[in-house]
């Protein structure tokens, strides 16, 4: 990796230091499943630029999807540059877990005896089943072990990429929710047909390994650079930045107010 060369004090006193990225070239830099990328710039608010990607798949389902535990994160990798990662900090054990179910048309409370952990209220509290690794290490309090196990995270968090991951949101084209072109029952046209697909309702939770995601720019976007950027809050993220910019979006920001300030 690239020594950072250049760096920036901002005027609250921590320092931004960033570095171009290295970028491939050739043919069949990404595989077949991601049909194109958008830089969304945030403009006029503070967060980073983030690179969105179109897929012809649900980019976070794949065969034989199996988790592993370490501390509070669940990951799972495809081995192709995708993962699925949640955080949940609650302990395993099996508990008799109440929820609704449709029964003879009627809505009805049932109550099962479930692996999981205890209930928190990321994703607004919904349960995520999560296969662990037939080598993980993970066990019960009594010392049982929980390989192979699937254990249901209720209420898990998302949370930081793990390092030399990217977190990123998708358009997947065939997904069976997207609005059709005409509305069912109405005679008019849903006027979200008509958007760009960068316009249109994106999926999270997706995570790619940077090289997979420097590999997506290079093929989609090669007019736009990429810098890693490191600040003393997170760890180092890749990033785009404009044709006109000299420096990450946070640094023209900070030198734009004291630009403001000073007149």
């Amino acid at each position: 990796m690239a020594e950072f060369s250049h760096s920036y004090v901002r005027e609250r006193g921590d320092t931004i230091e960033w570095h171009v990225v290295d970028r491939p070239t050739g043919p069949n830099l990404c595989p077949e499943w991601v049909t194109g990328a958008y830089v969304k710039w945030s403009d006029g608010y503070g967060n980073s630029p983030d690179i969105d990607i179109r897929t012809n798949l649900d980019a976070r389902s794949w065969p034989d999807k199996v988790f592993r535990k370490d501390g509070e994160r669940y990951m799972a990798e495809s081995g192709d540059g995708r993962a699925e990662v949640y955080y949940h900090s609650g302990s395993i054990a099996w508990r008799d877990v109440t929820a609704r179910e449709r029964i003879d048309g009627v809505w009805t409370d049932v109550s099962h005896s479930l692996l999981c952990t205890t209930a928190q209220e990321g994703f607004g509290g919904s349960h995520y089943p999560c296969r662990l690794v037939d080598d993980d290490r993970a066990t019960l309090f009594d010392g049982t072990p929980l390989a192979g196990q699937t254990v249901t995270l209720r209420g898990p968090w998302h949370g930081l990429p793990p390092k030399g991951w990217a977190d990123v949101a998708y358009f997947d084209t065939t997904a069976k929710w997207r609005p059709q072109r005409i509305t069912k029952g109405h005679g008019s046209k849903s006027t979200r047909y008509h958007r760009k697909w960068h316009q249109q309702t994106f999926v999270g939770g997706l995570y790619l390994t940077e090289d997979l995601l420097i590999r997506i720019a290079s093929t989609f976007l090669p007019h736009i650079e990429l810098v890693r950027v490191s600040g003393p809050r997170y760890e180092p993220t890749i990033q785009p930045i404009k044709p006109e910019w000299d420096a990450p979006k946070c640094v023209i920001l900070d030198r734009e107010m004291q630009q403001r300030r000073a007149a």
